[in-house]
């Protein structure tokens, strides 16, 4: 695997290092998932990013046509089902992560989700 430098301020390497330890992964599994969130979920509309993918033989994720695909998917209660496919609704706060939502989040953020 290839590693990026990626600078970042000091601030926001203080944010950046307590999220990551409150979720258990490094800055850096963080910033590849972000960015391989943001690829896969583009592919869905842009051409480049969809033929760069299928270059490289990979296949978008099955989560990247989803409103909700991103980073809602850490705190989703059905994020093992919808990584692999099983589970095609909208998202839902897993019971065990809902005392970070603040207190006016009552459903998804998201645009189209109903849940």
């Amino acid at each position: 695997m290839q590693r990026i430098d990626v600078p970042v301020d000091e601030k926001f390497a203080a944010v950046l290092k307590e999220y990551c330890a409150y979720w258990g992964m490094t800055m850096g599994e963080l910033m590849y998932e972000a960015a391989k969130q943001h690829v896969h979920a583009s592919s869905e509309v842009c051409a480049l990013a969809d033929g760069l993918l299928r270059k490289q033989g990979m296949i978008p994720d099955k989560r990247s046509a989803k409103h909700c695909y991103g980073w809602l998917c850490r705190c989703c209660k059905h994020q093992l089902a919808c990584r692999t496919g099983l589970y095609k609704s909208e998202w839902e706060i897993a019971e065990k992560h809902e005392h970070l939502l603040k207190q006016h989040v009552k459903r998804c953020p998201c645009d189209s989700c109903t849940s």
